[in-house]
């Protein structure tokens, strides 16, 4: 099969509470009813608990070597926010932020929020993307961070 394949992902729970992984690659016109058909098969074999499925429809943007001096795996932008419901704060981190683009707070490692391509980023993050229990998000900070040696 293709690395491009689409597959279904299962975690089951043992007595001890510790998972347990299953993968198997599905057709790409009938994801949706080929994982449910194996995950339910999986389910009346194993004794352990479901505790979630993922179905991965992997899609390859580029294969191309980035030649800019910012593309270097050790930088990232830790984006810092909020549950706006529970006020949980959560952090991610985005791979090799473009320092030539992505503008700082004079003296900080702080991104500015309020500037392009960062203030676009802020508001689909917080139009699109939810929190761990499903709630809307307010973004707190983007901050320059690299590996720690």
């Amino acid at each position: 099969m293709a690395a491009n394949q689409p597959f279904v992902s299962a975690s089951y729970a043992d007595a001890s509470n510790e998972i347990s992984n299953v993968s198997f690659y599905v057709d790409a016109v009938d994801y949706d009813a080929d994982s449910a058909a194996i995950t339910t098969a999986i389910d009346a074999v194993s004794a352990g608990i479901r505790r979630k499925t993922d179905i991965v429809l992997p899609y390859v943007f580029s294969n191309a070597t980035p030649t800019g001096a910012h593309a270097n795996r050790e930088n990232k932008m830790l984006v810092s926010y909020e549950d706006t419901v529970t006020f949980k704060r959560y952090v991610a981190s985005i791979p090799m932020p473009n320092l030539a683009t992505c503008n700082r707070l004079p003296n900080t490692d702080l991104f500015d929020l309020t500037d392009e391509p960062v203030a676009s980023l802020v508001t689909a993050l917080e139009a699109n993307a939810l929190s761990q229990d499903g709630n809307a998000i307010n973004i707190l900070s983007c901050k320059f961070v690299g590996r720690n040696i």
